[in-house]
């Protein structure tokens, strides 16, 4: 609602149609910039409410602006453009603050959190004129969660943070409200200042452990037959938003959702009056629990949990042949540990953060149209909000289902199902201790004969930590991105922890031998077909040739059945074994460098390398150390400062050294257009000869270009003389 002296505006948007609502937001929005438009706010900027700039004065000029030019380029965005006018004055006039204070608060909104409002696939406080917009009330914490922490890659901002924790307090401003009403913030959320949750997030743990033991991952086979088995209970339960975290009318007639709810029905029907001893027959006699046992038999069996394997032997004919207690308190077992498989082989949960879900930790997000995961990390005691797919939203789901304290506030509890005692009211039946989990895990496994045998034969039985190294281990090996994403995954304060997840990490390890290894493989073959095809050039070729040419006489004595072409192949092969073994052992580097030559320089060299002098040097001089003590141990080189062709240890290939080729080309053309006007060259340099030609001429670019030529012409000559014209690579 808004009102000023003459109008008063509400709106029912229960009753409205979305036009309507539109309408009268319009409506609002135009009285307020009226009444702005006429208040006197010369103490706060000598500019017009309605300007695009607000010139705000301090002490000693009218310096220091206020720009919405960036927003009034989104032409729907007047909403938001208008409320950050008004806080601006809500935080001068009534909060009282200093114009340097404001400044710094709305040029953080400005351009940190006003883009990312705007660029919501539902953008925020923006919309056509007469069309409706959502407030900041529509972003959920996890949505706020997911903004702020998205912006910066390492640490969260104390000024954001500060900014959006004022724009929350400005909802108590009548004027605001339209905007603001409803707005939360993650720490208001957790209940603590914005400066401790941004500290929380920040916390920088600086011991190291060195001699922490490799974290142990789970084979593929091990978790894919976990998948295979846990999915079985999960599937099909709908992950529509509209239902929250609760069941649909559709999930009940689910198999395992169909025995769990039946099961809890009978019991409360049966139990009135009766030993609870003799339950489990009375349930076994029940006509609906006969048919749903003959309707999901075949799901049983999948489960390995059928009813013939648990019946009751008794002289009675009453008792004999019912299913006994056992079978029950398992089903809901079974359940829980097939669903915690997968809720912590999607997020990589701790286990004391596993055992502390709430309830309602469920969150979905309407802006970016996936679920989160509310999680409390006792860690670093801060809330984080983890993305999660279909198979982890059902199973939370399934959990929710198998809550048997109802008024506890914990998702994961440990009494599931009992014929003795009823739901206990005021208790969390909270799972103490980690043990519990971990056990219940083993038995899921055990049930359908999968061994948890870490890849690590150190450890003994698969706990939480083992699936969250497992996790770890698939993000290791499949994205270069890892680091930052166990980051956000896992919840840590810093970049070292999942550091140590990935460098000790046994799949990763793994991984990263595999590709080393087809890395070199693969240089050194493609080093030997252009040694044995005297495709090189550069100082090191020399040698390189020389000793060929040795090893391919002594192929033709040693084998002289071989053709010419067998020959060839044998000394590829053994040429690229050599380097191989060179590589292998440490004893060349064999880099390529952004210069497109190969380092071979020798592993063992102890004098500066001409790319890495001046580092080298710098260090030395840092350090405080002498020369001679510097130079006692090898020094690697810097590929990144390489000289090119004329380092020593340089070799220049046919099949490595194209980019010198296509630099010769471009300077060869920059030349002739310079120098000889009706010479045809290639249209992109034709282009930036006619745009930056001055510049060209000024910048001695025309001697770059005559330096380049003379330093690779004679290689590049050796290497590509049958693709270029006669004379082409002759320098003057």
């Amino acid at each position: 609602m808004y009102k000023n002296e003459t109008q008063e505006i509400v709106i029912e948007a229960p009753n409205e149609s979305r036009f309507d609502i539109g309408k009268k937001q319009w409506e609002m929005l135009s009285l307020l910039t009226e009444k702005y438009e006429k208040m006197d706010i010369s103490s706060i900027t000598s500019s017009k409410f309605e300007d695009k700039t607000w010139l705000v004065p301090t002490e000693d000029s009218f310096s220091k602006p206020f720009i919405f030019e960036s927003l009034y380029k989104h032409q729907s965005a007047l909403p938001l453009i208008v409320l950050l006018k008004i806080f601006i004055v809500y935080c001068m006039k009534v909060l009282d603050y200093s114009h340097g204070t404001v400044y710094g608060k709305v040029t953080y909104l400005i351009t940190s959190f006003c883009p990312q409002l705007l660029g919501l696939p539902n953008p925020i406080l923006s919309a056509e004129k007469n069309a409706p917009w959502v407030s900041l009330a529509e972003l959920g914490v996890h949505d706020l969660y997911l903004m702020i922490t998205n912006k910066s890659i390492d640490k969260v901002s104390n000024n954001y943070t500060s900014a959006l924790s004022t724009l929350e307090k400005a909802q108590e401003f009548e004027d605001l409200q339209i905007f603001l009403s409803g707005f939360l913030t993650p720490w208001t959320h957790e209940g603590v200042t914005s400066q401790t949750w941004t500290n929380s997030c920040n916390t920088i743990e600086n011991k190291v452990v060195s001699n922490r033991k490799p974290y142990s991952s789970f084979s593929e086979e091990t978790i894919s037959g976990i998948v295979k088995s846990a999915s079985k209970l999960c599937q099909g339960i709908s992950v529509s938003p509209e239902h929250g975290i609760e069941l649909s009318n559709e999930d009940k007639s689910l198999p395992i959702v169909a025995f769990l709810t039946l099961i809890k029905r009978l019991r409360l029907k049966y139990f009135k009056g009766r030993n609870y001893t003799n339950l489990n027959t009375f349930f076994t006699r029940d006509e609906c629990f006969q048919k749903l046992l003959y309707k999901e038999q075949n799901f049983l069996v999948e489960l390995n949990h059928k009813q013939e394997d648990y019946l009751r032997k008794s002289e009675f004919d009453w008792y004999d042949k019912s299913i006994n207690a056992e079978w029950f308190t398992e089903l809901f077992s079974i359940a829980q540990s097939g669903a915690l498989w997968v809720v912590l082989l999607s997020t990589g949960l701790r286990n004391v953060d596993l055992r502390n879900l709430k309830t309602d930790c469920l969150k979905y997000s309407k802006q970016y149209k996936i679920w989160f995961l509310e999680c409390q990390i006792k860690k670093t005691r801060n809330t984080i909000y983890i993305p999660i797919g279909e198979p982890c939203i059902q199973a939370i789901k399934l959990l929710k289902l198998l809550n048997y304290s109802k008024d506890s506030n914990f998702l994961v509890q440990n009494r599931l199902f009992s014929f003795a005692h009823g739901p206990h009211n005021n208790n969390d039946n909270l799972c103490r201790v980690g043990n519990t989990i971990n056990r219940r895990l083993s038995a899921f496994a055990k049930r359908f004969n999968i061994k948890l045998e870490t890849i690590s034969e150190e450890d003994e039985e698969g706990t939480c930590h083992c699936i969250r190294a497992t996790l770890a281990g698939y993000i290791g090996t499949n994205s270069t991105l890892s680091i930052l994403i166990l980051k956000k995954l896992f919840g840590h304060s810093n970049m070292l922890m999942p550091d140590q997840y990935i460098r000790h990490n046994v799949l990763v390890q793994k991984q990263r031998k595999t590709m080393l290894e087809s890395m070199h493989s693969q240089i050194s073959h493609d080093i030997a077909v252009s040694i044995a095809n005297k495709e090189i050039a550069g100082p090191k070729s020399t040698e390189l040739l020389k000793g060929a040419s040795h090893l391919e006489q002594k192929l033709k004595v040693k084998s002289k059945n071989l053709s010419e072409v067998d020959v060839h192949k044998k000394l590829i092969q053994v040429l690229a074994e050599i380097i191989l073994c060179d590589i292998q052992n440490e004893q060349t580097h064999t880099l390529l460098t952004p210069m497109a030559v190969i380092c071979m320089r020798a592993t063992n060299h102890s004098k500066d390398s001409p790319c890495s002098i001046n580092t080298n040097r710098l260090e030395r001089e840092k350090l405080g150390l002498s020369r001679a003590m510097f130079s006692a141990l090898p020094r690697l080189p810097n590929p990144s400062q390489c000289i090119g062709i004329d380092c020593a240890d340089a070799l220049a290939t046919k099949m490595h050294s194209l980019p010198l080729l296509e630099q010769f080309d471009w300077y060869t053309n920059v030349l002739r257009k310079c120098t000889d006007k009706k010479h045809k060259m290639t249209e992109d340099a034709t282009h930036f000869i006619d745009t930056y030609y001055p510049i060209v001429m000024s910048n001695d670019m025309l001697n770059e270009a005559e330096l380049f030529r003379k330093k690779y012409g004679s290689a590049l000559f050796e290497l590509y003389s049958d693709n270029r014209p006669e004379g082409y690579f002759d320098v003057k």
